[in-house]
């Protein structure tokens, strides 16, 4: 039998929804929690979401993969070490990104490319798929200048290259993008200031934890005395260790 709703059924499964690729580099998905989010976020509101990033551990080792109806496009990456590193890690996962994005491509137009720093190279994706009309977002995860002087600091001709190299290609990232999405007010001031984005191009996404799923994990426990956790990948550069020493002498 068929019938108005049959038809309307029909005619939305012909309809192409449309494209959005993702590309983050510094972390594996689902292990990013703010990409993978986002993405599960974009295809719960209908879109058809691939996320092209680094192979990871376990599940996360697989090249192809689909969770949740996300597809995912995997590379193999070695982690950089020192400043000489990241030339070793960059270089390649931009080349395999580029692959995959040529890949995937064959679906059929991508109408957007959503590029998640560090690092901000992900601009030059977005600059070229704009020649076929496609739009790049922004999404500004690490202020990278500050990140780079925090890491290496400005003294020497390499750390005050690697500083401005940063700041090229957070300011190309900025002008290229359609739309700069920031974690918190003050690096949407940042896209606002630095990178001279109008504000309407700047929409501010907090980061934000599944409570469901905390509460969930956490059911019929009880702490013993008091307790303090942290949730989250510790980089050098966070000194995340010195907070834990400080809480480990406020309890006891």
């Amino acid at each position: 039998m068929t019938g108005p709703n049959s038809s309307a059924q029909a005619a939305a499964a012909g309809r192409k929804r449309p494209r959005v690729v993702l590309l983050v580099e510094n972390l594996p998905v689902p292990m990013d929690r703010r990409t993978w989010q986002e993405a599960g976020t974009l295809a719960a509101a209908g879109w058809d979401v691939t996320v092209i990033g680094p192979m990871g551990e376990g599940d996360m080792a697989r090249r192809r993969d689909r969770i949740d109806g996300i597809e995912v496009l995997r590379y193999p990456q070695r982690a950089a070490s020192g400043l000489a590193g990241y030339l070793a890690e960059y270089l390649p996962s931009m080349a395999w990104t580029a692959a995959w994005l040529a890949w995937t491509r064959r679906r059929g137009p991508i109408a957007v490319i959503h590029g998640c720093n560090p690092p901000d190279l992900f601009w030059v994706f977005g600059a070229l798929a704009g020649l076929r009309g496609t739009r790049f977002v922004f999404d500004e995860h690490d202020a990278n200048p500050e990140l780079s002087r925090t890491k290496f600091g400005d003294r020497g001709l390499k750390a005050r290259l690697l500083h401005r190299f940063t700041l090229a290609m957070e300011r190309w990232s900025y002008r290229t993008a359609a739309l700069v999405l920031a974690p918190n007010d003050s690096y949407a001031a940042l896209a606002r200031g630095r990178g001279h984005v109008p504000d309407e191009r700047v929409v501010v996404i907090r980061n934000a934890p599944d409570v469901a799923a905390y509460r969930a994990h956490a059911a019929g426990i009880e702490p013993e005395g008091q307790r303090v956790g942290y949730v989250g990948v510790m980089g050098s550069q966070d000194g995340i260790e010195i907070l834990i020493e400080a809480w480990a002498t406020v309890i006891a």
